[in-house]
């Protein structure tokens, strides 16, 4: 049996002369380690580290998000340069307040579309013949 990583779990006897109930525990532990940890590069790691998320990209380069040092810090900025580090716990407040104005403040969105929706309804009557097919303005298909 190969040994782990750490050392943990080794035994001073031959895995073949451990007792039943000894190989299980064995077993269950090694199982329970590949369950929690993260790989990377071959490597065990804390869990959720060295995770990333990318978007807007210009040409090669990519925005990215990634948690690293050990997942408790959030980076933000390009693939090859950081703009800005958040402590974890500060990151997951900053989600959860985010979460929380979309749910409560904007009803899923449907508040923010009400309002553009009646702000149109309120303002086309005032407008020119000519603005009102415009690109900008909700519930109007283009070529109509």
């Amino acid at each position: 049996m190969p040994s782990d990583s750490y050392g943990m779990f080794a035994e001073s006897r031959s895995p073949r002369r451990l007792s039943l109930w000894a190989r299980f525990r064995l077993g269950l532990a090694r199982f329970w380690h590949r369950m929690i940890t993260s790989e990377w590069c071959g490597n065990r790691h804390v869990p959720n580290d060295h995770a990333a998320f990318r978007w807007d990209r210009e040409g090669d380069k990519y925005r990215v998000a990634a948690w690293a040092n050990d997942a408790f810090d959030l980076y933000v900025g390009w693939a090859d340069s950081w703009e800005t580090s958040i402590r974890r716990p500060i990151a997951l407040r900053l989600a959860f307040w985010i979460l929380w104005r979309w749910v409560w403040a904007e009803w899923f969105g449907l508040r923010r579309l009400l309002f553009y929706w009646d702000l149109d309804r309120r303002v086309r009557p005032y407008l020119s013949g000519s603005c009102q097919s415009g690109p900008g303005v909700i519930g109007r298909r283009r070529d109509a």
